[in-house]
This record gives C-alpha cells, sequence and structure tokens, in this order.
C-alpha cells in the first residue's frame, strides 16, 4: 500500500468515526428529549387527571340545589299568629269523563309579618317543616283584588 492509499484510509476511517460520533451524539440528544418530553407530558396527564378526580369527588359531596316549588292560592283563615291557612285551586282532566274538575288543597303557611288578610291571594313556597302541618311559607302578598301589595 502506498502513502497516498494509507493517507485516504486514515481520512475515511477518521470520517466514518466522527460521522458515528456524530449520529451517536444526536442519538443521545434525541433520547434526551423525547425523554423530557415524556415526564412533562406524564406530569400534564396526571395533574388533568387529579384535576378531573377532584372535581367528580367535590360534585359527589355537594348535594344539588332543589328547585323551590312554588304555588299560589288564596287566604282562607290567619286566625293563628305567624300562620296562614291557604286554599290552593286547581284544574284537574277527569280521566274517564275528560271534563276539567277544580280541585282544592289547604295547607298552612308561615307568613313571619302577619301581613295577610282573609281573602288575600299569596304565593308560597316549600320549606322544611316549621310544626306539624306547617311546611310552606308566604313569598309574597297580592292583596285581594291580586296587585301586589
Amino acid at each position: 500500500m502506498t502513502e497516498n492509499e494509507m493517507n485516504e484510509a486514515a481520512v475515511e476511517t477518521e470520517a466514518e468515526q466522527t460521522t458515528e460520533q456524530t449520529v451517536e451524539q444526536t442519538a443521545e440528544q434525541t433520547v434526551e428529549q423525547t425523554a423530557e418530553q415524556t415526564t412533562e407530558q406524564t406530569a400534564e396527564q396526571t395533574a388533568e387527571q387529579t384535576v378531573e378526580q377532584t372535581a367528580e369527588q367535590t360534585a359527589e359531596r355537594t348535594p344539588e340545589r332543589k328547585s323551590v316549588r312554588k304555588v299560589f292560592g288564596r287566604v282562607v283563615s290567619n286566625a293563628a299568629d305567624k300562620t296562614v291557612s291557604v286554599s290552593i285551586e286547581r284544574v284537574v282532566k277527569h280521566p274517564v269523563y275528560g271534563k276539567y274538575i277544580r280541585r282544592t288543597s289547604k295547607v298552612m303557611a308561615h307568613d313571619e309579618d302577619n301581613a295577610c288578610k282573609l281573602g288575600d291571594r299569596v304565593a308560597i313556597a316549600e320549606c322544611r317543616p316549621l310544626s306539624k302541618r306547617k311546611s310552606w311559607r308566604v313569598v309574597e302578598v297580592f292583596g285581594s283584588n291580586g296587585a301586589l301589595q
């Protein structure tokens, strides 16, 4: 082998070594970047899952608010202190004949200010039981002609 051939072989060997080193460095960098990205993604996913789980647990713990039932009626008695008797009238279709019939229910309602008079139209809403028969409270008083007082 001549010197030129030896030099060319040495240069090729050096070029191969340099290429191999470059490939190795690139591979190491890629592995490190991938590991960092995977770690970041895993951390983000874990954080998102934790937030979702916490939200679900909070939703399970907090009771949903019931919608308050509000009806209208007429005061038929106000003899008791802070209590009125309210007649609620509703119209129901007869199951056989199809004729509409008026049905009434009488309930006791809490009137904190004793503002209701006999014959007043009132709006009442359901509440927690205040006594044995009283589980409604007066929300609005409309007066005997239906106008808001």
